[in-house]
């Protein structure tokens, strides 16, 4: 039994040498795949906060907390949107967080479409869409693929609109009150749903 000990111990140890001299530990060999600083991607949705099509980027100053800021194409304009995240403990390669942040969208001029005016006829209307602003919270559910750790994440959540006064008409007959309505069903603001992926930037070797 002593010499069966002895011989382990050996091993261990030479091992760990092997380890030490190639640069790797046990701590780095198991170094999680979300340890990453930096990421920059592409996501799309509903009310998703880079619109339609957009590039969004990612800062982890700690593991569990991100600084992101995205820029993209809407129904509204173009879409700003910066903010933040919290991410909980990871599961396997998957894990859950929680977010917010502004978005600014810059809106439309001239632009036109087949509405009901107030003669509740069908008519081309002009409208100028003025520039929006919403706050918005949801969740997300992120996986890690890859020995880079990219990440694969859908979110869903709520954009508040707090602007005002946004949509002005400026040619046509005076559109009518559903017409308008359509209008601002097509702003920014409501249910959020998104898909996204993003590349690992860095090692993650902090």
């Amino acid at each position: 039994m002593k010499r069966v000990f002895i011989h382990l111990l050996v091993l261990s140890s030479f091992t760990g040498f092997a380890q030490e001299k190639n640069g790797v530990t046990y701590a780095q060999s198991k170094r999680k795949e979300s340890d990453a600083s930096f990421f920059l991607g592409t996501s799309t949705g509903i009310n998703q906060h880079t619109g339609i099509i957009g590039l969004n980027f990612s800062y982890y100053p700690v593991e569990n907390t991100s600084f992101d800021m995205g820029l993209g194409l809407s129904t509204w304009g173009w879409k700003f949107n910066i903010g933040g995240k919290y991410l909980f403990p990871k599961n396997h390669n998957s894990r859950f967080g929680l977010g917010f942040g502004f978005t600014h969208s810059t809106g439309l001029n001239r632009f036109t479409m087949s509405l009901k005016n107030i003669n509740e006829e069908i008519e081309e209307l002009t409208f100028n869409l003025k520039p929006v602003n919403c706050i918005h919270f949801e969740a997300y559910k992120m996986w890690y693929l890859g020995k880079n750790g990219n990440i694969l994440f859908i979110d869903a959540g709520y954009s508040a609109n707090i602007s005002s006064d946004y949509v002005i008409q400026t040619g046509g007959t005076q559109a009518s009150d559903l017409s308008i309505s359509t209008l601002n069903s097509i702003s920014p603001g409501g249910v959020i749903f998104g898909l996204g992926f993003q590349f690992a930037l860095d090692n993650g070797k902090k």
